[in-house]
């Protein structure tokens, strides 16, 4: 028995690609919003990126950071405030490098450094930096022709970048990519996880994101603690240099440690409490002293509206919605509209199948707003109830309300008042019950019309496939007819010869 060598193979090939695969085991990840930036709305009113600065001749705005514009001898960068601090991450940049020759320069980079860049000969920001920068190079300075290229190279703080030989002696990865002119913006994404560091390139063709690998090195070790930078420089040369995104997260195999909530201490509430405790005496004091100056004067309710009556006043706003939206519901209801789609449905297949259509909608459209104004008055029902029983509550209390003010702006009056609005709740409440029968109802008779409907354009349907039938096997008798009649001529003519 000879074995199966295509399973063999494909075996081998699995084992041997999962020995090389570098991706990275399942972890957690958290978005780090003060070490990234996007738009829209990207600057605030200054005109500056926040948690950013920006140097020489970038122009940040609402919707991007354009580094360098396409004018000759241009540097700009921008760069993080604040150290990033992890020991393992992920960036994802969005990068657009749009120029009108079919070269360009120079390029742009990505840094990750211990101390933030200023403006300087490389790509626009300062050299001898300790930390990783990935040089997306337009320009081909050697002649080698391998540009446009992204290059990975990694400084210990002592080489100064070989611009003659667009940094090749420093270079630990690298891949040919033309990022110039792209339909979309072409996104990197840069992972590193346990001193391995993965560059992953999408060529900006499609809006969606298709990430293919462009580099990887391994032994990578970089600060734990850093900051993100982006830079860019034209030269005799000049292509647009913009920052769309620039999106960073930590990455750790465990969970991350939820974030503490500011606490306030007990002697912070203390202090709050009595603040509260004495604006509402002076308040109260304020009133009475107005009432004696002004004996006859009666000083208007909404100036001092109390937490019952804003709560009473909110309740009786949405009932009146809910009123509004149940006399809506009737009306569409007992105007026959659904009684007259459902007599255009059974005019013919399209008006019938076009006239169903709108009637499901219709009737989707008022079966969520009879069920968002259901959950409403629920709502309302419960604020009732509650409101009702701190009004007994109260009122049973030593030092209850006794006049009309009431006590804790609770009028004595409350209790009457809350149970007609309840009442009033209870029959709004049977009446979306009877408009959810009714479009029940209506929903039924659309269904069965449907269906027999269907039934009809089935049996048409069926007519017309038998009739169909009938006519090519008539069809068929009549050529067989026709050729026995020829033979038999034939024949014929044979005998008579």
């Amino acid at each position: 028995m000879w074995p199966n060598w295509s399973l063999i193979v494909g075996l081998v090939l699995t084992v041997i690609g999962r020995a090389m695969s570098n991706d990275q085991p399942s972890s957690f990840r958290r978005f780090e919003y003060k070490h990234s930036f996007k738009g829209p709305h990207l600057v605030d009113r200054k005109g500056r990126v926040p948690f950013w600065d920006s140097f020489g001749n970038s122009l940040p705005s609402a919707d991007q950071v354009r580094l360098t514009p396409s004018i000759r001898s241009m540097k700009g960068s921008i760069w993080n405030t604040i150290a990033f601090e992890a020991d393992n991450w992920e960036v994802e940049a969005w990068l657009r490098v749009t120029g009108r020759g079919t070269v360009g320069g120079d390029g742009m980079a990505i840094w990750f450094r211990d101390q933030a860049g200023t403006e300087g000969p490389v790509f626009g920001t300062s050299d001898l930096w300790n930390g990783m920068g990935l040089i997306l190079d337009s320009f081909d300075n050697d002649g080698s022709m391998d540009n446009p290229m992204i290059s990975l190279i990694v400084n210990d703080g002592t080489k100064a970048y070989d611009h003659e030989h667009d940094g090749r002696s420093n270079v630990i990865g690298q891949c040919k990519r033309d990022f110039r002119n792209r339909p979309h913006s072409f996104r990197l994404r840069i992972t590193y996880w346990n001193n391995e560091l993965k560059v992953e390139y999408d060529h900006g063709s499609s809006p969606e994101p298709f990430y293919e690998l462009c580099l990887q090195a391994n032994g990578v070790h970089l600060s734990k603690k850093g900051y993100f930078g982006l830079s860019a420089a034209t030269g005799g040369l000049a292509d647009d240099h913009d920052a769309v995104k620039f999106l960073v997260s930590s990455l750790s195999s465990t969970s991350f440690a939820p974030a503490e909530m500011p606490t306030i201490e007990s002697k912070d509430a203390d202090k709050a409490e009595e603040m509260y405790q004495q604006y509402s005496q002076d308040l109260e004091q304020k009133k009475e002293e107005y009432a004696k100056e002004h004996p006859g004067a009666k000083v208007p309710e909404y100036q001092y509206e109390s937490p019952f009556d804003r709560s009473v006043n909110q309740i009786l706003s949405g009932m009146q919605d809910i009123r509004a939206v149940i006399m809506n519901l009737q009306a569409t209801i007992s105007s026959g509209a659904f009684q007259g789609q459902q007599g255009v449905a059974g005019t013919g297949q399209a008006s019938g199948g076009s006239a169903d259509a709108m009637i499901s909608q219709a009737l989707a459209r008022m079966t969520q707003e009879v069920q968002q104004t259901l959950r409403r008055n629920q709502e309302d029902t419960s604020s009732i109830l509650r409101l009702h029983g701190e009004t007994l509550r109260r009122a049973s209390a030593p030092g209850g309300p006794g006049g009309p003010g009431g006590a804790g702006g609770i009028p004595s009056h409350a209790a009457s008042e809350l149970t007609a609005m309840r009442n009033e709740m209870r029959q709004q409440q049977a009446t979306i019950q009877e408009i959810v029968s009714q479009l029940a109802v209506i929903a039924q008779q659309t269904g069965t019309n449907a269906k027999s409907q269907s039934q009809s354009d089935s049996s048409d349907c069926l007519s017309y496939s038998t009739v169909l039938i009938v006519a090519l096997v008539e069809a068929v008798v009549a050529v067989i007819i026709f050729w026995r009649q020829k033979q038999k001529a034939a024949a014929a003519e044979k005998k008579f010869f």
